[in-house]
């Protein structure tokens, strides 16, 4: 719930996205105080100067979308997504920033979701993939509104520039 009124929350930063640089961007939620519901973002491992409503997250079973928007069919997230996690807990600044880069081992404590989203050939003919592996668990999600040819709307190679350092990382451990 937004300040729209919607299913759907809207946040905003300060930090200009279209610098043509790969950004990791982490958002955790603290529901447990009814008084202190609260989102934060992290652009690059770093906490962001963020604007956020106070919200109340209510329980469902409505589908998540990744880069959609569910009240608008043909609004879609113009940019690239590599990597997407969901967490039963709520990671530390630590945690977000030493493991942004990482690849995830399957069986990691507290993972609820993991999609890697690496199922296709960058820029490639990926139009027989229609699903996307959950790493995680078995919540494998389905591919729509991309056309899966080509440079654009397709699984992309995340790191073209070699601007991301090695993913050489330990294993994470639960949040406390």
């Amino acid at each position: 719930y937004g300040s729209n009124g919607r299913n759907e929350v809207i946040a905003t930063s300060a930090v200009d996205f279209n610098d043509t640089k790969w950004h990791h961007v982490a958002i955790t939620f603290d529901g447990r105080e009814s008084l202190s519901k609260r989102f934060n973002m992290y652009i690059d491992g770093a906490p962001d100067q963020n604007t956020f409503p106070t919200v109340n997250i209510d329980t469902n079973d409505d589908p998540v979308r990744i880069g959609a928007n569910v009240d608008i069919p043909t609004a879609f997230f113009n940019g690239a997504v590599s990597d997407l996690r969901i967490w039963k807990v709520i990671r530390k600044s630590t945690d977000i920033a030493n493991f942004r880069n990482c690849q995830l081992a399957s069986g990691t404590p507290c993972l609820v979701a993991y999609y890697k989203l690496n199922e296709g050939l960058p820029n490639g003919n990926n139009t027989s993939i229609n699903k996307v592996k959950d790493d995680a668990g078995s919540n494998d999600g389905t591919i729509a509104g991309i056309s899966l040819t080509g440079s654009v709307s397709n699984f992309i190679d995340v790191d073209p520039a070699n601007e991301r350092p090695p993913n050489t990382c330990s294993t994470i451990l639960p949040a406390q």
